[in-house]
């Protein structure tokens, strides 16, 4: 069940380590390059754990959802709520620039 898939504090702190340091590897990091970052890391994290491909896509959305909450807690991850913001604002523009 993709939505009673949780994950410890450890992991959440590796895999925020992780998407830091992937991210600080770009000149010029978008919004776009956060994105696939984030994502690439958690699907290479569940299939890392032997997670199967079934249903991972919805996983994914839950364990960004708990990295969120997890870094909106701690002001040591304030760069990952902020990512997040820039993420939310470039696809309101981009609904916006369709309609």
């Amino acid at each position: 069940m993709p939505s009673s898939f949780f994950i410890d504090n450890a992991a959440r702190e590796r895999l925020l380590g992780h998407i830091k340091e992937t991210i600080h590897v770009f000149d010029y990091p978008t919004s776009a390059v956060f994105s696939a970052v984030v994502r690439l890391s958690i699907v290479s994290y569940m299939r890392g754990i032997g997670l199967p491909d079934e249903d991972i896509e919805a996983r994914a959305v839950t364990v960004f959802r708990q990295l969120s909450e997890f870094a909106s807690k701690d002001s040591e991850h304030a760069w990952f709520e902020n990512w997040c913001k820039k993420l939310v604002t470039t696809v309101k523009e981009k609904k916006v620039a369709v309609k």
